[in-house]
């Protein structure tokens, strides 16, 4: 799932934050596992799903031939084509975990997140433990603008794995857009590394301003406008 969230972030033009998730992908699972899924075909084994799908074609319609076609799908950026498929192979696994959360994550990516948010609420209850899943649910929520329903699963991401680096800029953001200002400051910090658009010194140009921190906040709005041109 990582190595979605890495695509994600770098069809957004979100190049360190997507490097950075490269970097932790990387770290989790240096070489490619035999079988083919969303979470690790996206940038570096892209050729071995291809031709995996070659040879699973072959034996008709199974569940590893969706999950390949899934993988080049999101590859491709089609990630409501990818959803269908994560849906085919779940009718023929009914209940899979590792089936529904590719399709968690697809949905997530194509923006569907009414569906996502769905799915993700019953993902964490079978994995309470699963910081990435804690996230997706809280980012849904986030892009569905209800800030205040986001922060808890941030929050609960955050404490599974501080060092995930997605997490921090959206509790950031999930606090400053819920008035907590304060607690939202450390957290926008620790995102700005990966900031390319100016909207993170945006956000904590105003946390530094509501708390006092006039010189912060006037450096930060200055940061904030140069990435923006």
């Amino acid at each position: 799932m990582v190595y979605l969230l890495a695509e994600t972030r770098e069809k957004q033009g979100r190049k360190a934050a997507a490097e950075a998730l490269y970097s932790k992908a990387r770290a989790l699972s240096p070489k490619p596992p035999g079988c083919p899924s969303a979470y690790c075909t996206i940038r570096d084994y892209d050729s071995k799903a291809r031709g995996a799908f070659a040879k699973l074609a072959e034996l008709g319609d199974t569940v590893e031939w969706r999950q390949t076609r899934a993988s080049i799908l999101t590859n491709q950026n089609k990630h409501k084509e990818a959803a269908a498929e994560w849906r085919a192979a779940l009718k023929m696994a009914v209940g899979r975990p590792d089936l529904e959360q590719g399709l968690a994550a697809s949905l997530y990516a194509g923006q569907q997140y009414d569906e996502a948010e769905a799915l993700l609420r019953k993902l964490v209850k079978g994995e309470p433990g699963n910081a990435e899943l804690h996230f997706l649910l809280g980012d849904c929520l986030l892009a569905k603008g209800d800030a205040e329903a986001a922060a808890p699963s941030l929050r609960r991401a955050f404490t599974l794995n501080p060092r995930f680096p997605p997490v921090r800029s959206s509790l950031g953001r999930a606090l400053a857009a819920s008035g907590k200002l304060a607690e939202a400051v450390p957290h926008l910090e620790a995102a700005l590394p990966y900031d390319e658009d100016g909207a993170t010194h945006f956000q904590l140009s105003r946390a530094y301003a509501a708390t006092g921190q006039k010189a912060k906040a006037e450096a930060m709005a200055k940061r904030a406008q140069e990435l923006r041109q």
